[in-house]
């Protein structure tokens, strides 16, 4: 499992479907075979990953939006990102 750096290029998986339903992104991982319910700011974060970002850019544009300190911001976003990549919805990549 990667490590993610603030350099870390991160992906959404192009084997995963998705629609959204009022203010919350429902997510399939055809692959698995599992199902996802992203709320309001995971929500956020899916939506932003549509074009693949680094990590810190991520954080930085959240915390424009949202009012909370970076440095919480990066922890739960790594936080939440650790789980989309052990679930197979997000890929990280170092190089690029």
């Amino acid at each position: 499992m990667i490590t993610l750096s603030s350099e870390s290029l991160l992906s959404r998986s192009p084997a995963v479907l998705e629609a959204v339903v009022d203010d919350e992104t429902l997510l399939m991982s055809a692959e698995r075979g599992n199902y996802y319910g992203l709320a309001r700011v995971a929500h956020e974060i899916w939506g932003r990953l549509a074009t693949p970002m680094r990590l810190e850019t991520l954080c930085a544009s959240l915390a424009d939006e949202f009012d909370a300190p970076t440095e919480r911001i990066e922890a739960d976003v790594r936080a939440f990102l650790d789980k989309l990549i052990a679930e197979g919805l997000v890929v990280a990549t170092e190089d690029a």
